[in-house]
């Protein structure tokens, strides 16, 4: 294999860097955007109370004058004068001052004169007064006499002085019944303005917002605005309509401060997000740069061995020494692959596993579910990565397990989709209805090689499409109880000749022409999917000419099933709430050491159990945790592996040999996921062992499994 030079590797490690900075950046946008919708839900609650308040004073009062019109009306039936009932009118009238404080006074017109006002204290100046001769109150009063209807006048100035607002309802005579009878009169019902506005509680509401009014008499949005400021009514500021019986008002508002389409935490969030960046493309150069430094010596000593094989065949034991070093050097860089690879990613598929559990518009939970879809398809990815070479000694096995097909078609489809935007392709994905909904197979397995088939199409395919389809087919043996299904991958790219197709699923062998030199990659991707399809006992194939596009099929048995897998439907973060839910009444009021040195891995953890009320003490090295012991009681550790000073393995074996901490429950929690590192880290004395990412559900599991609340280390006297 051809390696990278210092200069590639460095544009690799950047480009690496840019799209964790722009994950962090969409992760940033999302929270900023949830901040500003909490603000207008804000906005809306608030100045939908002060709304309904001022609602329900305006109709009371219109209840009230309909009352008065109602008693008047009565009067006018039985043939009595309405000035000879002034006393019944007057008892009314002070009923009502009395019920509604902010009422200022009643008057009633005979005609369009104003002939009676209670009180007359402060408003005997509008006796005699005629409506026609008042030109702010003439038309509001024309309008409710034309309409037969109540009408609203005002804000206006009044005859007796001040600012009010008056509720009309015009007098007919009942002998002809209402809609035919004369006109005899106007009820008015004068409310004091500022007094209506205070008590609907605008004071309370103006300590957080800016608010304004328009519809005056009662004419809504093509009203004038009698309150605040044109420029609320902006199509950006929240606005809600007041209707009552004379009319309707419009309210506008916006936060006194403005709208801030900034979170609180956006700085931070984004320093966070170009630190976490720089320690990725850090982190991968170094590890690459030793992956090509054991290649190097690798390639090394198996020319040295061919050397000394053919030169004295009675080296044979040297050479078998070389060899095992060979493979202990392959077996550390899986292992720190597996660690460098692992730590970056626990910090970014639990933070948006966290992010998802948050207050999200329903847009946001899109984008965060599809960043955690992504997230677990590239853990399933390194997973079966670093299976392939149990594959190739022969030490693989199957883990089956139930799944719906429409599911991790969706994961793919989330993935490749933004791929092919961006070369400007098209992706589709087609699924055959006479495909079994839910089945069970290796999931894990069958996503790498579907990833990997995809990802080669959409690889060698500049201009087109790219298609994925699935169709049931028959069974080669009719005494199978599985169901066969094939999928196809086709592309529109640069296609493969027929020589070229007899060595593509060779490991380390790629195309050898100028076409398909200008592709980088390593070789591996199509010796996996044949060796995973094989091992699930199916059969794995290619038909393509050059120019004209490629398709690349498999066939697998699966098992289909009835029902639909358990929790299949659940989200990320309702398995989590799920998980708390079940787990806090288990852990509530536990203590525990979480031994970490990644700060970012520190911060996770420390999330995961304080929800399910576990009180944690963080320390960055075995040093520190032998000291925490020494200051207070714990009922257990979280121990990572890897750490300066003093790391896991020789913390535990210190642990082990003092008596009062010989059964302290210890649990790694470590990136190393290997089964040599569990196996290793049992072998040590710890009781059970968490691989990053953190996958909470196991993570509580394994803490109820291991801690007891009645235990505490070291034991009190």
């Amino acid at each position: 294999m051809k390696q990278l030079s210092r200069l590639q590797l460095l544009l690799i490690c950047l480009l690496l860097a840019v799209a964790s900075q722009q994950l962090f950046s969409f992760m940033v946008r999302l929270i900023d955007e949830a901040h500003y919708s909490r603000q207008r839900m804000d906005v809306v609650n608030q100045l939908g109370r002060f709304r309904l308040d001022l609602e329900q004073r305006l109709n009371s009062t219109f209840y009230i004058t309909q009352g008065i019109e109602i008693l008047i009306s009565t009067l006018i039936v039985e043939g009595t004068s309405l000035l000879s009932q002034q006393d019944k009118i007057e008892a009314w009238a002070r009923e009502a001052t009395t019920r509604l404080p902010y009422i200022n006074n009643v008057a009633v017109s005979e005609a369009y004169i104003i002939r009676f006002t209670y009180p007359m204290e402060g408003n005997s100046a509008a006796l005699g007064h005629n409506y026609r001769d008042i030109p702010t109150q003439w038309p509001t009063v024309q309008r409710a006499v034309q309409s037969r209807m109540p009408v609203v006048a005002g804000p206006l100035q009044l005859i007796q002085g001040g600012t009010g607002i008056i509720c009309r309802i015009p007098l007919f005579s009942h002998a002809q019944g209402k809609n035919h009878g004369q006109f005899v009169g106007i009820v008015s019902m004068v409310v004091d303005y500022q007094a209506l506005l205070q008590s609907a509680g605008l004071a309370e509401a103006e300590k957080t917002l800016s608010i304004a009014m328009r519809g005056k008499d009662g004419l809504g949005a093509s009203g004038d605005i009698f309150y605040g400021e044109d420029d609320l009514f902006a199509v950006a500021n929240i606005s809600q309509k007041v209707s009552f019986l004379g009319g309707e008002w419009l309210l506008a508002a916006k936060p006194k401060t403005g709208w801030s389409h900034e979170s609180p935490y956006s700085i931070r969030l984004s320093i966070l997000g170009y630190l976490v960046s720089l320690l990725i493309a850090v982190l991968c150069y170094f590890a690459v740069r030793g992956m090509q430094l054991r290649i190097g010596a690798a390639e090394y000593f198996s020319k040295a061995l061919e050397l000394r094989v053919a030169e004295r065949t009675q080296q044979l034991s040297i050479a078998k020494t070389e060899a095992e070093k060979a493979n202990e050097a392959k077996s550390d860089f899986l292992a720190v692959m597996t660690h460098e690879l692992r730590t970056p990613l626990n910090s970014i598929l639990g933070l948006a596993q966290l992010t998802e559990a948050m207050e999200l518009g329903d847009l946001q939970r899109s984008y965060i579910a599809k960043v955690v879809s992504s997230a677990n398809l590239l853990l399933s990815l390194i997973n079966n990565i670093l299976s392939y070479t149990k594959v190739e000694s022969g030490n693989a096995g199957l883990e089956p397990q139930a799944f719906v097909v429409a599911d991790i078609l969706q994961k793919l489809n989330d993935v490749f989709e933004i791929q092919a935007t961006e070369k400007a392709l098209l992706f589709s994905v087609e699924v055959a209805s006479d495909v079994p909904s839910f089945v069970e197979c290796d999931k894990g397995k069958l996503l790498q090689v579907l990833t990997n088939l995809c990802g080669n199409a959409m690889k060698f395919t500049e201009r087109g499409a790219v298609s994925l389809s699935v169709r049931r087919i028959a069974s080669d043996d009719e005494g199978d109880d599985n169901c066969w299904l094939r999928f196809v991958v086709s592309d529109s790219g640069v296609g493969i000749s027929e020589q070229d197709q007899q060595i593509i699923f060779k490991p380390f062998r790629q195309i050898d022409s100028s076409v398909a030199r200008q592709y980088q990659g390593s070789g591996l991707g199509l010796s996996i999917c044949q060796r995973f399809v094989q091992l699930m006992n199916g059969r794995i194939g290619v038909t393509s000419q050059l120019q004209q596009g490629s398709q690349f099929y498999f066939e697998i048995p699966v098992r289909p099933l009835a029902n639909r897998p358990a929790e299949s439907d659940l989200s990320s973060a309702q398995r989590l709430q799920k998980a708390v839910a079940a787990s806090q009444p288990l852990l509530q009021g536990m203590t525990v050491i979480l031994a970490e040195d990644n700060r970012f891995n520190q911060t996770l953890a420390v999330a995961l159990l304080n929800k399910v009320g576990v009180t944690v003490k963080v320390a960055e090295n075995g040093l520190q945790v032998l000291s925490l012991l020494e200051q207070i009681p714990v009922h257990g550790i979280l121990m990572d592996i890897q750490m300066p000073k003093m790391d896991g393995l020789a913390t535990t074996e210190q642990l082990r040999a003092d008596r009062r901490f010989y059964d302290l429950p210890i649990i790694a929690m470590t990136a190393n996921a290997m089964q040599e590192d569990k196996q290793k880290v049992l072998a040590a004395g710890m009781n059970d062992f968490v691989a990053k990412p953190i996958n909470f559900e196991h993570l509580y599991r394994v803490l109820i499994s291991c801690l007891q609340h009645e235990k505490l280390y070291p034991e009190q006297v």
